[in-house]
């Protein structure tokens, strides 16, 4: 099982394209437009870009798609050196490459089935026991 609860994928404007949530407890937009500002103050305080917060025991890993002009943002538990979890940050963002080509957001028309695949994607690597990803999205939306 991965470590992170939460995923979202916010654009260069910094708002919330998609969200994957385990919990369903936050505001996508809010967050994404929070974590958005903050590293961009980051990138002109330090000229470089955040890649961790930790809030108590929780922490949040950002990756900078640069390809695409995104940020991958998830949240997960505090543990020694969060390896599992930056694996799977890294498997994330390795599975939207290679269901998307770089050009996906500038072409894309809003419509979040297109992003369909990558909850199915999603899923398995987070469930081992392979859902069924379409049903499981049409149940949610």
């Amino acid at each position: 099982m991965v470590d992170i609860s939460e995923i979202w994928i916010v654009d260069a404007s910094g708002k919330c394209i998609y969200n994957y949530s385990l919990e369903q407890n936050s505001d996508p937009n809010l967050f994404a437009g929070f974590f958005s500002a903050l590293n961009q103050f980051g990138k002109n305080l330090s000229k470089k870009e955040l890649n961790c917060i930790e809030f108590g025991d929780e922490i949040i890993l950002l990756k900078h798609v640069q390809a695409y002009n995104l940020l991958i943002i998830g949240k997960g538990i505090k543990v020694e050196n969060n390896k599992a979890m930056k694996e799977s940050m890294h498997e994330i963002v390795q599975i939207f490459k290679n269901l998307y080509p770089p050009n996906f957001i500038e072409d894309w028309d809003g419509n979040l089935d297109a992003f369909e695949e990558l909850t199915c994607k999603i899923n398995q690597l987070f469930f081992e026991n392979g859902l069924n990803c379409v049903e499981r999205y049409k149940s949610i939306f």
